[in-house]
């Protein structure tokens, strides 16, 4: 991206779409937890603007960058976590 001639902005994405739902399963599973026993909804909190669901093109950082997603979702939210839990072990 710094290389480039021309500064631009580009999406850098997997490009498949979970809904903060879906989001939340899979990081609970992954700790092996219920979401549900954890996670409330107050649906007086719920905007109709909402995104439900969010998807994103990252075709242009392929084309101009030929990069492309080496992880999943899953992929992704299990980083996430290793990377909490071991700055969690060094504060401790």
């Amino acid at each position: 991206m710094l290389d480039q001639p021309v500064p631009a902005d580009y999406i850098i994405a997997t490009g498949s779409s979970h809904t903060l739902q879906e989001f939340m399963e899979t990081a609970f599973e992954l700790v092996d937890k219920d979401w549900r026993a954890y996670v409330t909804i107050d649906e007086h909190l719920m905007r109709p603007t909402d995104i439900l669901r969010n998807k994103v093109d990252p075709s242009k950082a392929a084309s101009c960058l030929g990069w492309k997603a080496k992880n999943g979702m899953k992929q992704v939210v299990s980083m996430m976590l290793e990377a909490e839990i071991a700055s969690f072990a060094r504060r401790a």
